[in-house]
Order: structure tokens, then sequence, then C-alpha cells
């Protein structure tokens, strides 16, 4: 029963988190700011902080009781993060594949003008040419799986320190004469 519940709700907020920062990349296309900068980022952070601490609160107070271990809000947010991620990369390679079709040139012009700002310092110019090879060949999957590959990293990092803010175990009972 615990598995299941633990399963919908990954579930249900893993849409609502890959649906909110899919809607705030469209948001940025559709206004003409850049989706790949530094704003997309930090918002697409705030998402998964506030989407992640949802599900493991509500699975706290409303399924649990008020307590939660380490391991079901781990379990549970990294499963919520996953499905998000998957759920995110997959509209953004149907975005840059039937909405959006110049998604991954503007991908490429944008990495590109970071490598020739990082070779304008005059500092790793072999590194910045063999980088800016790399992104020549980049296709609109690699990039779709760049973007959950570095949306699980991080998330991973964020489910673990969410974990041990929100777990709450149920406290001893010494006169329990069972124990």
């Amino acid at each position: 029963m615990q598995n299941k519940i633990q399963f919908q709700l990954a579930l249900n907020y893993g849409a609502y988190y890959g649906l909110s920062v899919f809607g705030l990349f469209l948001l940025m296309q559709i206004t003409g700011m850049n989706p790949f900068g530094f704003l997309m980022v930090f918002l697409s952070g705030l998402a998964m902080l506030f989407w992640l601490s949802k599900v493991i609160r509500v699975l706290r107070n409303r399924y649990m009781g008020g307590f939660v271990s380490y391991k079901d809000a781990f379990i549970t947010s990294l499963l919520t993060l996953l499905l998000g991620a998957s759920l995110y990369g997959i509209l953004l390679f149907i975005d840059g594949s039937v909405i959006y079709a110049d998604l991954l040139e503007s991908y490429k012009t944008f990495m590109l003008e970071q490598t020739d700002q990082m070779t304008s310092l005059g500092v790793f110019e072999k590194l910045a040419d063999q980088m800016q090879e790399e992104i020549e060949k980049t296709t609109l999957q690699q990039f779709a799986m760049s973007e959950f590959t570095s949306k699980a990293f991080w998330g991973t990092i964020l489910c673990l320190v969410l974990a041990a803010i929100f777990k709450k175990n149920k406290p001893f009972d010494f006169n329990d004469s069972t124990a």
C-alpha cells in the first residue's frame, strides 16, 4: 500500500514538475528571452526545489501520519525527480522536432557564444576548439538527454538534502513494554 502511494505521488508531482519547467521554457521562448541562460537554470531549480519538497511534505503529513523515514522521503522525491525530468526531456524533444524547429540551432548558437567568451579571455583555447567541434555535432536527442541528465544529477543531490531536512521519525516510547 505504501509503495503504491509513493508511486502515485511521484507520478502526480513529477508531472507537475516536468510540465511547469517546460512551461517556463516555452514562456521564455515565446517572449524572446534566452531559454538556455542563467534565468532558466535558476527558475527550473526553484521549480525542482518546490515540487520535491512538496511531494515529501504531502507524503509525510497526509499519508504517513506526520512521520516519514529518510529512505521513504528520498525514494519518493527521487522517483518524482526522474519522472519529471523524463517528461521534460520528452517535451523538449517534441518541441524541437515539431513546434520550434530552430530549437537545436538556437542551443548551438548559445553554446558557441559561451565558448567564444571563454576563448576571448585567452584561456583554454585548445579545449574551446574541442568544445566547438562537439557542439556542432550535437543532435536534438543529445540535447534532450543532456537536459534530463543535468536535472537528474543536481536533483539527486537535492533529494538527498531534502530527505534529510524533512524526515521525521516516530518518537521512541520508553514506557512501551512490548519492546
